[in-house]
């Protein structure tokens, strides 16, 4: 409603509109902090950036030339990162390194020009199992920028929704993210028309993840279901035994067991990105992180180091006929995941293949 009201005064005023300049008071740089470890064998990292002013065209600037270390607050271990790229730092854990389960663990930056920066401690709480997964077909209507002129119009489109059952066996509420990647595995198998020997077939993939926010809802219990941990749009794709070329569909369904801190701060931000623009909706500086400036506290910082454990369970999907509903089935064996959004090979298929 309020949207409808400002189009109607815009197409009111438009006849004698003039450019108003609001003046509004840039405010300083803020440091924000995006830093993440689990008990999982993965790279560790922190993202360093600061907001830029009002009427800046750039989106941040990372900052670089910091001192960025983690320590475990148990048994005083220090985890020293390494700036691997403008203001991103990372830290590759030996299995011996990685996070450990009810351990706390806390962040300090110390910024080339001099300030100071640490979180509070954050316990990776232990990592928590899904039950079972299923897919719903959903069909919704989206608002499409046409390549040709650039205009947008309302266009259907569907998706496979991904569900979860899950429970813990601790007498704990369960706090959950979700963080979901596709693989579409296809087989050319080059058919020889003119009858000559026949040829190796090549093996392809492309490897996407979904990097929409999904945390689970908030429970008072050890149980959660029916729980929404995204979405991939299947238009255009049918049975995979249907297609000469799509040999499967494989989900991989990384989840993160979050302690009271990360899952509130994602919550929190899970409202603001589906407010419906109201005029009193959240900004990003409203939301609490769980970082702090040591030597100059009035100092701002938003961001959060995220302390949780981490598991994965990979699924073949089959999308089903226009009228029934995917069916995942978990898949038999573990090699590993492509290391390559994309790529092929010929004759042999890849050691991590899904069959």
């Amino acid at each position: 409603m309020l949207s409808f009201i400002a189009f109607c005064l815009i197409i009111f005023l438009s006849g004698c509109s003039q450019i108003y300049d609001p003046q509004l008071e840039n405010q300083n740089e803020i440091l924000v902090v995006e830093a993440h470890m689990s008990d999982f064998q993965e790279t560790y990292f922190v993202k360093l950036s600061l907001t830029t002013r009002f009427n800046s065209s750039q989106i941040s600037i990372p900052v670089s030339g910091a001192r960025v270390w983690v320590t475990d607050d148990n048994n005083r271990s220090i985890y020293l990162y390494s700036e691997t790229d403008k203001g991103y730092y990372s830290f590759s854990p030996s299995i011996n390194e990685i996070g450990m389960n009810r351990h706390s663990y806390s962040l300090h930056i110390n910024t080339a020009s001099g300030d100071m920066y640490e979180s509070s401690s954050e316990m990776m709480d232990y990592p928590f199992l899904i039950d079972s997964v299923y897919g719903i077909k959903k069909t919704r209507t989206e608002l499409v920028k046409s390549p040709d002129d650039g205009s947008v119009f309302p266009e259907k489109r569907t998706y496979i929704d991904i569900i979860t059952n899950i429970h813990s066996d601790f007498n704990s509420a369960l706090k959950m993210r979700f963080n979901p990647a596709w693989i579409f595995e296809m087989i050319d198998y080059h058919r020889d028309v003119t009858g000559g020997p026949p040829v190796p077939p090549t093996y392809s993939w492309t490897y996407t993840a979904n990097n929409s926010l999904a945390v689970s809802e908030a429970t008072n219990n050890n149980i959660l279901t029916e729980q929404y941990a995204g979405s991939m749009l299947i238009d255009n794709i049918t049975n995979p035994n249907a297609n000469q070329n799509l040999f499967n569909i494989v989900i991989v369904i990384n989840y993160y067991s979050l302690n009271d801190n990360s899952y509130n701060f994602y919550r929190e931000m899970e409202e603001q990105l589906s407010s419906d623009d109201a005029l009193f909706d959240p900004i990003a500086q409203q939301i609490e992180g769980n970082m702090k400036c040591v030597n100059k506290p009035e100092k701002h910082v938003v961001g959060l180091f995220e302390v949780a454990s981490h598991e994965m369970q990979v699924f073949l999907v089959s999308p089903g006929n226009e009228n029934s509903q995917p069916v995942f089935k978990k898949a038999n064996s573990f090699y590993g995941l492509p290391g390559e959004p994309k790529g092929q090979t010929e004759g042999v298929p890849p050691y991590w293949w899904f069959e």
